[in-house]
C-alpha cells in the first residue's frame, strides 16, 4: 500500500504574506516621520512654549539667553546665544561676584559699551526665570530680576565680560570681537608657586 504524499507548501502565499507585512511596516514608519515633521513645523506658540519648558527642565530650570554686543549706534548690534547649560554657568558666576559700592558708572557714548544679556525669545511677563537681564560693562554688572529688582556687582579684571566674549567668539565678526576685546585688561594669571629645589 502506497503512502500518500503531502502536497508541497505554497511558497507563493508565504511570500505574499511577508511582502504585506513589509509594506505595513513601511507605511507605519512613514506615518511616524510625517507626524514628527508636522510637529516641528507647527507654528503653535503653545507647542514652542512646551519645547522651551522641556529644554529648561533638562537644564535645571535655565533657558537659553541672548547676548547683544553694545557697539553700534543706529544699527542693530551683533548678537550671539548662550546655550541653556552656559546660561546656568552664567548664573553661578554671577553668584560669586562681589557687590558694587558707590555711584554707578555712566555708560559710554561711542564705540564698544559692553554686553547685554537677556532671555532668548522669552515673554517679558514670564516670572519663572530668576534673572531677566544682565548688563556687563567696564568692570560692573547690573542684574535685573524677574520681580523687577536690580542689583549691582563688580566684575574684577572684567573676567565675566571676557568669558562671555570668548563664548561668542565663533559667532561674532572678527572686527567686532577685536574692538570689544581692545580695552580689556590682560587675563589674570595665578602667582608663581614656590621655587622647586634642584
Amino acid at each position: 500500500m502506497r503512502s500518500r504524499r503531502r502536497p508541497p507548501a505554497r511558497r507563493g502565499s508565504a511570500t505574499a504574506a511577508a511582502l504585506g507585512i513589509g509594506v505595513a511596516l513601511v507605511a507605519a514608519a512613514a506615518a511616524v516621520i510625517g507626524s514628527i515633521i508636522a510637529v516641528s513645523r507647527n507654528p503653535n506658540p503653545a507647542g514652542r512654549a512646551s519645547l522651551r519648558a522641556a529644554d529648561a527642565h533638562a537644564n535645571g530650570g535655565h533657558r537659553r539667553m541672548d547676548v547683544d554686543v553694545d557697539i553700534f549706534s543706529g544699527r542693530v548690534n551683533p548678537r550671539f546665544t548662550l546655550a541653556a547649560d552656559t546660561a546656568a554657568e552664567l548664573t553661578h558666576r554671577l553668584a560669586a561676584l562681589p557687590p558694587a559700592l558707590g555711584p554707578e558708572r555712566p555708560p559710554g557714548d561711542l564705540g564698544y559699551r559692553g554686553l547685554r544679556v537677556s532671555r532668548h525669545g522669552g515673554d517679558p511677563g514670564d516670572t519663572r526665570d530668576t534673572i531677566t537681564e544682565v548688563t556687563v560693562s567696564r568692570g560692573e554688572v547690573a542684574v535685573r530680576a524677574a520681580d523687577g529688582s536690580r542689583r549691582r556687582l563688580l566684575d574684577p579684571g572684567r573676567a565675566l565680560e571676557r568669558w562671555l566674549l570668548d563664548i561668542g567668539a565663533s559667532e561674532l565678526d572678527p572686527a567686532v570681537l577685536a574692538t570689544a576685546r581692545h580695552d580689556l585688561p590682560p587675563p589674570s594669571t595665578p602667582p608663581p608657586g614656590p621655587a622647586t629645589p634642584t
